[in-house]
């Protein structure tokens, strides 16, 4: 379907959209529907890119997830964090597209949703696979999002 509209180019969030914050592994699903899309051989490119805040195991982390799947994967650091420009446009340099052909998918709308569009890519939000970091816990964010969601009149299927 994202073909159709011309879309070609995968932006991934990692914690809680393929993989469970805590967990190296990538979910099944997620993993059957990435390797699918990349053995369609349609020309699909796809980046991980995920905030690490600070940290070099979680670095490490979202680097053995990538090498799993045979993705590139930009790990963004505390000042320049998704919803900044920078980990996306560095993930959109890495499959070499532009914003008319990437999409962003992530479970979270403060960080993947906005930042997505802010460069005019196209979002789609997932519920979460498991429980958040803590830092999405103290800033309440989720509770901001479901506000912010039933508001819109929006529902996320699992």
């Amino acid at each position: 379907m994202l073909e159709l509209a011309g879309y070609t180019n995968l932006l991934v969030d990692v914690d809680n959209t393929i993989a469970r914050r805590d967990s190296d592994e990538v979910e099944e699903k997620a993993l059957r529907k990435i390797l699918n899309l990349l053995d369609c051989n349609r020309g699909w490119k796809i980046c991980l890119v995920s905030n690490i805040i600070f940290g070099k195991e979680r670095e490490m982390r979202v680097r053995k997830i990538a090498d799993s799947m045979g993705l590139p994967a930009i790990t963004a650091k505390f000042f320049n964090r998704k919803p900044y420009p920078d980990p996306f446009l560095k993930g959109m340099k890495i499959l070499e597209s532009q914003p008319e052909n990437t999409a962003i998918i992530g479970d979270q709308v403060f960080t993947d949703i906005i930042g997505g569009n802010r460069l005019g890519l196209l979002t789609v939000l997932i519920k979460p696979l498991g429980p958040d970091h803590w830092t999405t816990t103290l800033m309440g964010r989720r509770r901001k999002e479901g506000m912010i969601l039933r508001e819109k009149g929006i529902t996320i299927e699992g």
